[in-house]
């Protein structure tokens, strides 16, 4: 189906259908662990918007890219205006708000901060509430039990996941509670002995388990540039990075605002620091 609305989209010149394909084969790369796929997804993604030529879709690409990364629990990486709950900076449309409490929501718990989540959930939830955004409601009532449970709170926790449970049982919404389980483990398996909801609990555990080894196998792929950071600039490590994804130099060089000369510069000092000679070698240690 992803595929289907890709070719529709991409036929018809909609840029916005366009993403949303591009961001649900996101998310199966990420569930199937295919870390070539994820990067390959995400340059596609920069490269439509570009192509495009409307610079509203880089707060929409800066979203897809944060909603990966909290995915994958590296809160660095996750872009600072959705980190630090800048969005009134930007002038999103107020129905992407919701998408952004998603990750800034996500944001908070990897950082621990789960003290402000709740003190930032009902206005979450009011927002989430008037067109509605079901999503939006599902996300919050995890990340409240998620935030309860961390703070000891399990009454509170349990409750704030039976209206979740309520929620997304009817559409088998398993992804929201997949994507979170590590955070609400210990509850989601004892309501999987005992409550109503115990089978759709039961496939979420399921999924979840498929989920965790899929996302393991890409922040291992992901972290294999750690090893190279430890020798390479921050602008050479990036490059590196964009080289392994398959751009050329002139790709690179437009989609970082820097002239040819200095990716090539750059990519030198990379090889003559790795001991390598090729952009395949390159590629390899980069990629894992």
């Amino acid at each position: 189906a992803a595929h289907t609305s890709l070719y529709a989209a991409k036929s018809k010149n909609q840029l916005s259908p366009l993403l949303a394909a591009l961001f649900v084969q996101l998310r199966l790369a990420l569930l199937r662990g295919d870390a070539s796929a994820v990067t390959g997804v995400i340059e596609r993604m920069r490269d439509e918007i570009r192509q495009g030529g409307v610079p509203a879709y880089l707060h929409t690409f800066d979203l897809c890219e944060g909603f990966l990364y909290g995915s994958l629990s590296d809160g660095k990486k996750i872009p600072d205006w959705i980190a630090s709950g800048s969005e009134r900076e930007t002038r999103l449309p107020f129905p992407t708000q919701g998408f952004y409490n998603i990750i800034y929501g996500k944001a908070l718990l990897i950082h621990g901060e789960y003290a402000k989540f709740l003190g930032l959930a009902t206005q979450f939830q009011s927002v989430a509430a008037i067109f509605p955004n079901l999503l939006a409601q599902l996300y919050t009532y995890i990340y409240e039990a998620a935030a309860c449970c961390r703070l000891g709170r399990i009454e509170s926790a349990q409750n704030a996941l039976h209206q979740a449970l309520d929620l997304a049982a009817p559409d088998r919404l398993l992804m929201p509670f997949v994507e979170n389980a590590s955070f609400i483990l210990p509850l989601l398996t004892d309501l999987s002995r005992t409550d109503p909801h115990a089978a759709f609990l039961r496939d979420i555990l399921s999924l979840h388990a498929k989920y965790t080894k899929g996302v393991a196998t890409v922040q291992l792929a992901l972290s294999s540039s750690v090893k190279s950071s430890l020798k390479l600039t921050a602008r050479e490590q990036e490059i590196a990075e964009l080289v392994a994804s398959g751009l050329s130099n002139q790709r690179i060089a437009a989609t970082l605002f820097i002239t040819e000369a200095t990716v090539k510069k750059a990519l030198q000092n990379t090889y003559t620091k790795l001991n390598i000679n090729s952009r395949t070698a390159l590629a390899k240690i980069i990629l894992g």
